[in-house]
């Protein structure tokens, strides 16, 4: 590590060119030196993982695993590879081969936990993804996002875990933040038996509900940092008028979003009509195509994941799945509105 990868570039192609296969995947051992010598470096530095088979041999093999305590095991091997990359600043993005099983839900914690993109290419198409995933640069580490909302207000689709306050506080950690990162939460109003108890606000003559954001995070130079965002948003009792005011932009990332991260939970039919809800909602829109377009992925996924049950196709719809689901849950403005 005395020398950067820029001055050593010549004599590690050269190393690489001369490297043969034998035959076995040891993803877990390269994985591990991989993030031994990324942590070594600046925060922010990436490790890509590319992979045309099942991880085999050495630590973290998934193959032929039966027993449910070996299954959690290596689990657990890869999200702790996660969870320290995540710590030190580090992403991880995984490429993978169409048609290749790869056993992509063993080992997605990586990208998910650490920001990482998971992709499943045609070799053809291999340095246009690598362009793609290469172009998000990392921009902070340890990155905290807090929202915090009007007490009459309360958090949907979030984990409880994430939530206090009596459902008015959402902490979520974020790790590693690229420069086209975007983060959406839901919200709606308390039940009314709530709202009756709160004898201290009339919410017939709220004009105004106050948000605000606290996104804590260390920069790339080490510095921790706290930026707080405070803004009232106008209230509303018309429809018609809220769907004039809304940015449908924002809307659409936030629907993938969110039916993304149904699905990762396994809740596949909320997931389905979250779906269809938010694709009647979006007719009409000025960001109507770019959603269709956008949106693809999650709908692919959505339909392996009722066709997973055919064995034969196990393996490759669960891959499919992982990957298109990494996708979804990353969404955002930059990769469909250009």
């Amino acid at each position: 590590m005395s020398k950067t990868v820029e001055e050593t570039k010549d004599d590690l192609i050269k190393r690489l060119e001369q490297i043969e296969e034998s035959g076995q995947t040891a993803l877990g051992p390269a994985l591990t030196l991989a993030l031994g010598i990324a942590t070594k470096g600046a925060p922010g530095s990436r490790v890509i993982l590319c992979t045309d088979g099942l991880a085999n041999v050495g630590m973290g093999s998934v193959e032929n695993l039966k027993d449910p305590k070996d299954i959690e095991a290596v689990k657990g091997f890869y999200t702790k590879l996660g969870e320290l990359a995540k710590e030190r600043g580090v992403s991880i993005s995984i490429i993978s081969i169409v048609s290749a099983e790869c056993n992509l839900s063993m080992i997605s914690p990586l990208a998910d936990l650490t920001g990482g993109d998971i992709v499943k290419v045609d070799p053809i198409n291999l340095s246009s993804d690598f362009a793609t995933i290469l172009s998000e640069n990392v921009i902070a580490t340890n990155v905290e996002f807090r929202v915090k909302l009007h007490k009459g207000l309360t958090f949907r689709n979030e984990d409880s875990v994430h939530i206090t306050q009596d459902g008015s506080l959402l902490i979520r950690p974020i790790g590693n933040a690229t420069d086209g990162q975007e983060v959406t939460v839901e919200y709606k109003i308390k039940p009314i038996e709530e709202l009756s108890k709160m004898t201290d606000v009339d919410f017939t003559k709220l004009e105004k509900i106050p948000f605000q954001t606290q996104i804590s995070y260390v920069n790339l130079e080490g510095m921790k940092c706290v930026r707080l965002v405070t803004k009232s948003q106008k209230i509303t009792f018309e429809k018609e008028e809220a769907k004039k005011a809304a940015d449908y932009k924002v809307i659409s990332v936030n629907a993938v979003q969110q039916t993304a991260k149904l699905a990762r939970k396994g809740q596949l039919r909320d997931a389905q009509a979250n779906a269809v809800h938010w694709r009647n909602m979006m007719k009409g829109s000025d960001a109507h195509d770019e959603y269709v377009k956008g949106s693809k992925p999650l709908y692919e996924a959505l339909q392996c994941q009722q066709q997973v049950n055919a064995l034969d196709a196990r393996a490759q719809c669960l891959d499919a799945v992982a990957s298109n689901l990494n996708q979804a849950s990353k969404a955002n403005r930059k990769r469909w509105f250009k």
